[in-house]
């Protein structure tokens, strides 16, 4: 399986890149314009669009020109590394992914970091407890953030429906959250926030929605929940193939 991930900085693209090579994928970083290496050398690439703090409309050209070359070069899953803070063009960039993997796609949102203090209750990312708005970011020269509420945040953004999944649901377990997020796909939302708080939620959540497998599934994250749909995706696919082969041997 080959990963294709669109980061709009370097230090997130890297760090993501890390986070696929201790999972077993080889990956490499692409900065903006540049060409995607040749080669069977690697099983992920992340493309660098360079594009939190330039205008909408480069934004989506960015990205529609890194998503071409990630599918040029073989890429089966696609994700979107997003900063931890909400700052730059998220909903734009990820409106431009879904129209370029058709109607039925998908992006989960997830911005916790629960190692770095993100966390996301009630639909509100906190920073070490506290609201992102009343953080540094909500200074930020160029990208200002005014409100903690993550889906207000994309709607802002996004020409699409958006849901949300509140921590109730995830602390149900697996089957609650598939339930929740398969009921929010039938109501046309096209861009769904979870809540989580613990590094176990963003596993369960990763889990819950592997098993979707009738549309593209964009995982949009400042990481963890990347590196978790990347390892339950495999662990699946695992099972599927042990499940073929123990299927064709049964006798006739």
């Amino acid at each position: 399986m080959r990963i294709g991930v669109i980061a709009d900085d370097l230090t997130g693209a890297n760090a993501t890149g890390v986070r696929l090579v201790k999972q077993g994928f080889p990956a490499a970083t692409v900065v903006h314009s540049a060409s995607v290496p040749s080669g069977d050398n690697y099983q992920a690439l992340i493309m660098d669009t360079d594009s939190r703090y330039v205008r909408s409309a480069i934004a989506a050209k960015r990205v529609t020109d890194a998503m071409n070359q990630l599918k040029r070069w073989g890429a089966r899953m696609f994700t979107k590394r997003i900063d931890s803070t909400l700052r730059g063009n998220i909903g734009v960039e990820l409106d431009t992914m879904l129209a370029e993997l058709g109607e039925s796609s998908v992006a989960i949102v997830m911005p916790s970091f629960p190692d770095s203090g993100r966390t996301v209750t009630g639909g509100y990312l906190l920073v070490h407890g506290v609201p992102v708005q009343d953080t540094f970011v909500s200074k930020d020269p160029v990208s200002p953030i005014i409100t903690s509420y993550v889906p207000d945040l994309l709607r802002k953004q996004t020409k699409h429906p958006v849901g949300y999944v509140g921590l109730h649901e995830v602390m149900s377990g697996r089957n609650v959250i598939l339930q929740h997020v398969e009921q929010l796909i039938s109501e046309g939302k096209r861009l769904i926030v979870i809540d989580a708080v613990t590094n176990e939620q963003v596993d369960d959540v990763a889990k819950a929605v592997a098993v979707i497998k009738d549309r593209p599934i964009v995982p949009a994250c400042p990481g963890p929940f990347t590196a978790a749909y990347v390892r339950a995706v495999t662990q699946q696919q695992q099972e599927d193939a042990r499940l073929l082969v123990a299927v064709g041997r049964l006798p006739h």
